[in-house]
């Protein structure tokens, strides 16, 4: 009986197609389970076995990839190419597609829709150095997450208890990660740089002035957060440049008489806000619209509270490498 090196969760065997079988039928199951009721499950199970059968032929360990994450791609794209020649239904495997395996939930990436072969599939989804390149460009956090999760194929529960999070919370950060990972493999994540010059933030707070409503109109204009155009009113030395800087009053005297009419306040902005500001053991911290600034003695660091987040886990990674 031919044996080969098959890489699992936590190890390599030397497994026959049989044993292979054995081991990932379970797996099978769940992935034919998608197109019950559109073909008969005996029928899926052959043309599954195919493509198991084809990722054990065309599989190198010395790849780096673990076994299950060859097959499923094999194994999904043998049952599309069953399913377009059947031509009964049009359907489209989601980016988020699911399935079980031992109690865990998972996720892998398939965006395949050509009818291609299996090693394309491998070669453009798994071992390319696109794909490579693409785990690079995400924050060394968010490449944990999606390796150990969609590559390692490690639990969500114990990942989230990894980085002392919830589980539901490291659910969604995985499923928004791995949309942001097809996007830069499509080429798609470059954003078109926003910003503003000097020259329009000036116009804008002339017109407009730099109170809260003012600055939320600029933000939107220009879509930058209101926190980022508040920064700048400061770095870029505008704030003078507003007509009612200085709550400047006028009077209207009217001709025909001595007596001056009611004065007439000019509207001045409010420049001081409320603000919620918390003292810990190493610093203080200040609560804005968009944003937290974080002050640890002479030193300013702004984070958006959308990132925050993100600076926990990685303080709560930097933590674990230095205990």
């Amino acid at each position: 009986m031919d044996r080969k090196p098959i890489k699992l969760k936590n190890k390599i065997r030397n497994m026959s197609i049989e044993e292979v079988y054995q081991q990932f039928k379970n797996f099978i199951y769940k992935q034919c389970q998608s197109w019950l009721g559109k073909y008969e499950f005996d029928d899926l199970q052959q043309v599954a076995f195919i493509g198991l059968q084809k990722a054990y032929e065309g599989y190198e360990v010395d790849k780096d990839v673990q076994f299950l994450t060859y097959a499923a791609m094999a194994i999904g794209n043998e049952l599309r190419i069953y399913h377009r020649k059947n031509k009964k239904h049009e359907d489209v495997f989601s980016l988020n597609k699911t399935f079980l395996f031992k109690d865990d939930e998972m996720e892998y990436i398939d965006t395949i829709s050509d009818d291609i072969n299996y090693e394309e599939i491998a070669f453009k989804n798994i071992q390319c150095e696109n794909l490579r390149n693409a785990l690079r460009k995400l924050k060394p956090i968010d490449r944990e997450i999606v390796e150990e999760i969609g590559l390692n194929f490690k639990g969500q529960k114990e990942i989230a208890e990894k980085f002392n999070l919830s589980q539901s919370y490291i659910s969604r950060k995985y499923k928004n990660l791995l949309v942001k990972l097809r996007k830069i493999m499509e080429g798609d994540d470059k954003m078109p740089e926003k910003k503003i010059t000097r020259e329009q933030l000036v116009k804008e707070v002339r017109e407009h002035g730099t109170g809260k409503d003012a600055t939320k109109l600029i933000a939107h204009k220009y879509g930058l957060s209101p926190g980022t155009i508040k920064s700048y009113y400061d770095t870029m030395d505008v704030r003078s440049e507003s007509k009612n800087y200085k709550g400047k009053k006028t009077q209207n005297i009217d001709k025909n008489t001595t007596e001056p009419k009611q004065e007439i306040k000019v509207e001045v902005p409010s420049f001081l806000q409320e603000i919620k500001t918390y003292r810990g053991s190493i610093g203080q911290y200040q609560i804005n619209d968009d944003n937290v600034d974080l002050q640890f003695g002479n030193t300013t660091v702004s984070i958006e509270k959308e990132n925050i987040m993100n600076l926990v886990m990685e303080l709560s990674e930097l933590n674990r490498i230095i205990s």
